[in-house]
């Protein structure tokens, strides 16, 4: 097992942390396809927090909102929440497109040093990123929050089917990426920019694959990851058809395998 991942699967609430959490300075990307009933109880969460000091000392200095293609009033919803004590930054497309590509458009206009990745819904409490800040203050520069480790803390569980679903992808995603995280695809990652650069440059997927595509290439890149667990709830109004995006997820695991060997080969 690579060095940038030992000890992944171990992390624990319970295990020695650094005792203070790092000074970052903070871009946070939200994706939001048809996200008006979610996306502004989310961000007025995170001024609560801020105004509030939870975050303290991490410094929340740009909110990016990457509008894929809604046909609801998501951007309007939002006009309320959406002025804080941040530089806001609003991108959309025009036809729906994919979370992958919503999220590489949005961390491409980030700017600061520090990038959080969160999902619209707020399935992650905020306060959440301290822990996985404490990582990034030793070696760490992608983080990522898991609901699959022993000391995850799951408030609300997903349907019994949807969540067999998802640990039986993972184990996929394990067996044909070699990647050793119990969960890829929780929507709730720090990334240090300047680290990654160069990966978001090769990716392709645009779809719900991107993140299992991002770190097999950030493996290869070399690039430190840790998993770390998190507080998590389900929320009603999930975008994932869990067949037919279950499918286009496999198609996507293959391609992302097939060009790691080719690009093995060469």
């Amino acid at each position: 097992m690579s060095s940038a991942f030992r000890d992944a699967n171990m992390a624990s609430r319970d295990a020695p942390k650094p005792a203070e959490t790092p000074p970052l300075a903070l871009s946070i990307v939200i994706p939001a396809y048809n996200e008006s009933a979610r996306l502004p109880r989310t961000l007025a969460a995170l001024r609560s927090a801020i105004d509030e000091g939870a975050l303290a000392p991490l410094a929340v200095e740009e909110v990016i909102v990457v509008d894929d293609g809604s046909t609801d009033d998501t951007l309007r919803s939002i006009e309320a929440v959406l002025e804080g004590p941040w530089t806001t930054r609003v991108h959309r497309f025009e036809q729906n497109r994919g979370k992958g590509a919503a999220v590489r458009a949005g961390l491409a206009l980030a700017t600061r040093p520090w990038i959080l990745f969160a999902d619209a819904d707020l399935a992650t409490p905020w306060q959440e990123a301290l822990l996985l800040a404490r990582e990034a203050a030793g070696d760490a520069r992608i983080v990522i929050g898991s609901r699959g480790l022993r000391a995850s803390q799951l408030e609300r569980r997903q349907h019994p089917l949807r969540e067999l679903l998802g640990k039986s992808f993972n184990r996929l995603i394990v067996l044909v990426t070699g990647l050793p995280f119990k969960d890829t695809q929780c929507g709730f990652k720090l990334i240090h920019k300047a680290s990654v650069e160069a990966t978001l440059a090769s990716l392709s997927v645009d779809r719900f694959a991107w993140d299992f595509e991002f770190l097999f290439a950030a493996h290869k890149a070399g690039v430190v990851i840790r998993e770390v667990p998190i507080r998590w709830s389900h929320q009603d109004g999930s975008k994932i058809r869990p067949v037919w995006d279950g499918l286009t997820m496999l198609r996507d695991l293959g391609r992302v395998k097939l060009r790691g060997v080719r690009e093995a080969r060469r």
